[in-house]
């Protein structure tokens, strides 16, 4: 019997909060007006550099959208921290972020000038989770199993894709991003031969049949689906036997 654990977020009945810790002008940083970082606007003069962090360290901060009124901004990603690009005389800001309530008019107590750097730092509540086991039978004995967890969310990407010896209990876990059927491929080719492999299909058709399937290998589409709550997964096994 093979037992994974699986940590997945909850759905709040209510939206969680977030609020702006501080905003200040950063009189020591002058990225808004160094060759490197600067940045123009239609009018000739300088955007202003806001930098976004968190005090929370797993916060990610592309998920949150700034909506200064009238005024353009840009937002651009460097090193940890969320650089948003504000064009003169900004003096509130909306930040929005699904699944949190929204802080409408933030009031940043001051007029962005051109030219300048800012700091803002924001707090986030962070998403509750639960706890679900899963139990596979993995038979016979001398079998290995191989599962991705994927969410049933549109868009979502393989999460867990490793291998399981029902055996011994190893599992090596590898994480592929996107569809890189050549680097499955190779990894895939470690498996013991010969090996049978299923997926759920969705967008994806018979393309990962054929891309993944070779002498030794077969590979199909099928899928078992788990649901409790209002959270989806589709947990896929790739099951191979040794002669």
């Amino acid at each position: 019997m093979l037992a994974i654990l699986l940590a997945l977020p909850a759905v709040a009945q209510s939206k969680l909060r977030f609020s702006v810790v501080g905003f200040e002008l950063d009189v020591t940083d002058f990225s808004a007006q160094s060759p490197e970082y600067k940045k123009v606007d239609g009018s000739g003069s300088l955007y202003a550099i806001v930098k976004v962090t968190s005090n929370n360290p797993d916060d990610d901060l592309r998920e949150y959208q700034f909506n200064f009124g009238s005024l353009k901004h840009i937002v651009v990603e460097h090193d940890g921290e969320l650089w948003l690009y504000v064009q003169r005389n900004a003096k509130t800001v909306t930040i929005t972020r699904k699944g949190y309530a929204p802080i409408q008019r933030y009031d940043l107590r001051t007029t962005i000038q051109p030219g300048k750097n800012y700091v803002m730092q924001l707090s986030a509540a962070q998403r509750p989770t639960y706890k679900q086991m899963v139990k596979f039978a993995v038979k016979p004995a001398k079998t290995k199993a191989v599962v991705l967890v994927k969410s049933a969310k549109e868009g979502a990407v393989e999460e867990l894709f490793g291998i399981a010896d029902a055996s011994t209990g190893e599992v090596r876990v590898r994480t592929f991003r996107g569809n890189p059927y050549g680097e499955m491929a190779e990894w895939m080719a470690g498996f013991p031969q010969p090996s049978y492999g299923v997926y759920e299909a969705g967008c994806t058709g018979f393309v990962p049949a054929r891309e993944l399937s070779a002498e030794g290998r077969r590979v199909v589409p099928i899928a078992t689906v788990f649901r409790q709550a209002s959270v989806s997964l589709k947990i896929i096994g790739r099951f191979s036997r040794h002669h």
